[in-house]
């Protein structure tokens, strides 16, 4: 609102015909400059950014960098107000990009936050597709859940490593590398799927994720590293089943040590020898293991060591060609050449066994 000056000025003041003809030339000369200025954003390069974000590129060291705005702040004990970004870097060779994780002091986060990487990012009319995680990318981060698209192929090392808060972690069916630990000691994860094309479970990449209640591991699977599954499902209600595929070659020392299972069972139609090294230990639930092949072989004596002492093992025999087991089980090949008396289970005298699995039979102690 226009002031209108009181005194010897008064006779000076425009006619209000004038003053509305002067208003409407400043509204046409505003409105021409923003035309120009969209012009001008027209006529630069492009740089778009991803349809459902917004954020800035930067170029650092060399690199091409997307920091993605995310659309919360948080504030820490000192008052000091956090606003966060989700880091991006691309490849122009490859036209991919890396997720590096969240910007910003996570550790004030509320454990409620909700995070979704985003699965292709556009700059100068190029577009990018995200096709990792990259290594410690949301190492302690507290959100409760983390959203991977399915244009995700590797889940790099650390990942996701101390993701003590994460509920929900989705691991896409187009993932085929998991890294060393990705997801070591993610404590509240209540599911976790392992994508069929995964032919290395490394080193701790599950150890200490607790609240998990169930476990399958895909055919794909060669090898199971050490402490891959430790202490895995220990805090769920009920242990569980493990099958141990025919495509697993080698399980690593501590692979399963203290985890939550029932029963493990090597099934019948396997065509290259497994070797187990000291992979069970103190497994204190395990109540079953069932080897239906003769191509198992363990490296130490004392492989189900600190297992539950009614342990059951049921051993097939194919002739005279017995499954090799570790000292603890013990048992006798009978004369029919298709059974086994087994006598003691981890130095436990056994008062029965199953008489029948699938089409191998185990005899009850005398």
């Amino acid at each position: 609102m226009s002031m209108i000056r009181i005194g010897s000025n008064f006779r000076n003041r425009k006619p209000k015909e004038s003053r509305k003809k002067g208003n409407t030339m400043k509204m046409r000369k505003v409105l021409s400059l923003i035309l120009c200025l969209c012009m001008v954003f027209v006529l630069l390069p492009s740089a778009a950014i991803a349809a459902d974000s917004e954020g800035e590129f930067k170029e650092e060291g060399g690199e091409l960098y997307f920091y993605q705005s995310l659309d919360f702040t948080r504030t820490d004990t000192y008052g000091n107000e956090w606003s966060y970004t989700m880091k991006y870097k691309l490849d122009s060779t490859t036209q991919t990009a890396t997720c590096m994780g969240v910007n910003g002091a996570v550790n004030v986060f509320t454990g409620e936050e909700e995070l979704r990487i985003l699965d292709t990012i556009t700059y100068q009319d190029v577009e990018y597709t995200v096709t990792a995680v990259g290594e410690y990318a949301f190492q302690y981060n507290k959100a409760k859940v983390i959203t991977l698209p399915d244009t995700i192929t590797r889940i790099e090392a650390y990942a996701f490593d101390h993701c003590e808060k994460a509920e929900s972690i989705n691991i896409p069916s187009s993932v085929t590398y998991i890294g060393r630990a990705a997801f070591n000691t993610c404590t509240a994860l209540k599911e976790i799927v392992i994508p069929d094309g995964i032919t290395e479970i490394p080193a701790s990449a599950f150890m200490g994720c607790w609240a998990v209640s169930s476990l399958t591991i895909p055919d794909s699977v060669t090898t199971i590293g050490q402490q891959a599954f430790m202490n895995f499902g220990y805090k769920a209600d009920e242990p569980m089943d493990v099958i141990i595929p025919n495509s697993v070659t080698s399980i690593e020392n501590n692979a399963f040590r203290s985890a939550n299972i029932k029963s493990v069972t090597f099934p019948a139609g396997r065509t290259e020898t497994l070797t187990v090294d000291d992979a069970f230990p103190s497994c204190s639930k395990l109540e079953m293991v069932t080897i239906l092949t003769g191509l198992v072989s363990f490296t130490t004596n004392v492989e189900f060591r600190g297992c539950s002492s009614t342990a059951v093992a049921l051993i097939p025999t194919s002739g005279n060609n017995l499954v090799s087991v570790p000292t603890g089980i013990k048992y006798t090949a009978n004369e029919d050449g298709r059974t086994v008396t087994i006598t003691h289970v981890l130095r436990t005298a056994l008062d029965s066994t199953p008489a029948q699995i699938g089409d191998w039979y185990v005899s009850a102690v005398p």
